[in-house]
């Protein structure tokens, strides 16, 4: 009984914190976006191109959709569509209609 309420507990608190995960402030995400600008070091462009206007949007707008992508449950990930009558694999898929181990078709 008592195993079970912690781990009822747990499922909640871990519900809450997916919950909250995506009501961060979007100024919150605009500091995390900063701090990383400021803690990255990209190799093979030189610094003066960060501070260009377009590039700190472009990187900024990646930034955000990266996050946004992250924090869904399950995260969104950028992947090739699976061909028909390959291997369905459950981890990276949610079956729409009938479930199975084979690609029919991509919805």
């Amino acid at each position: 009984m008592v195993k079970e309420n912690v781990k009822r507990l747990v499922q909640n608190a871990k519900r809450l914190l997916k919950e909250a995960r995506k009501h961060i402030d979007i100024k919150q995400v605009d500091n995390l976006h900063k701090n990383a600008m400021e803690r990255t070091i990209i190799k093979g462009i030189e610094i003066k191109y960060l501070n260009e206007t377009l590039v700190q949007i472009f990187a900024k707008e990646c930034f955000q959709l990266c996050w946004l992508m992250s924090i869904q449950d399950p995260p969104i990930v950028l992947e090739e569509i699976p061909l028909h009558g390959s291997f369905f694999d459950t981890s990276m898929y949610k079956q729409y209609v009938n479930s199975g181990n084979i690609v029919e078709h991509v919805v």
